[in-house]
């Protein structure tokens, strides 16, 4: 999915002004883990192999691991979804211009919240909970990113090790690290630009695994600083947190 800025889980609407017209929602066959949650049919949404707990985490702007209260097939069961909007949609592009491109964001979250809402019979409670977190600042050396030139479209990708960012601010690059570190991760750099940035370290084993052999690059907050002259530091602070007061199993259609 194309990368935006975070939507905070206080801002909740009570209503949707945004919604698709029309939705299929089937219990996914596929025979992995692997998903997709994009853009689909006329702006629409396309999702593939996804669960519940993704799309609460899309529409809300939060991670799993902020997700409160829900009950277990939230996590584990997937379902694959065609929906069309309301109104047709200009399909995201390379060449969109950044305003269209949030824009085009925010109007597809309102539309999973409402179907949500609809299709699943969400009732969320949005609060805000004292929490582990990780502040990101700026290194005694400076930032060492790219600034990025305003046309380019924004992006983030992690993978196993890895992070890479084109014409991203801060926000976005605090939010791709919350979902490697798993815990919250607050902006206080106070940059307002755009950047691209390439990050590589070595990423921790799984529980009860030892180290891989060849494992000699540098952790992930070695790297934040050596790489983009950032630093994390771990404290307590309050986050917002998306608590399930209701929720069904869609029906199939």
């Amino acid at each position: 999915m194309v990368a935006g800025g975070v939507v905070n889980a206080q801002n909740v609407p009570s209503a949707s002004q945004y919604k698709f017209e029309a939705a299929s929602i089937k219990p996914s066959k596929a025979v992995d883990n692997s998903s997709r949650l994009g853009p689909g049919p006329q702006g629409g949404l396309n999702a593939v192999n996804v669960t519940t707990a993704r799309l609460i985490s899309f529409a809300y702007g939060v991670r799993d691991f902020q997700i409160v209260g829900a009950p277990k097939w939230v996590e584990s069961d997937r379902f694959d979804i065609l929906a069309t909007p309301e109104q047709a949609e200009e399909q995201p592009s390379p060449n969109m211009a950044r305003d269209k491109l949030e824009g085009f964001i925010a109007r597809l979250r309102q539309r999973v919240q409402g179907l949500l809402s609809e299709r699943y019979g969400l009732i969320i409670r949005p609060e805000t909970r004292e929490m582990p977190v990780y502040s990101l600042g700026i290194a005694k050396s400076g930032h060492k990113m790219t600034p990025s030139s305003v046309d380019k479209p924004p992006s983030m990708s992690n993978g196993r090790g890895a992070m890479k960012g084109t014409a991203a601010n801060t926000n976005m690059i605090a939010d791709s690290l919350s979902g490697v570190l798993f815990h919250p991760v607050i902006d206080d750099t106070g940059l307002t630009g755009v950047y691209d940035l390439k990050m590589e370290w070595t990423p921790e084993p799984p529980a009860g695994e030892p180290p891989a052999a060849d494992a000699t690059g540098p952790s992930i907050f070695t790297a934040i600083q050596e790489q983009l002259g950032l630093k994390l530091e771990s404290r307590k602070a309050p986050a917002p947190v998306v608590v399930i007061e209701k929720i069904d199993r869609p029906s199939e259609n």
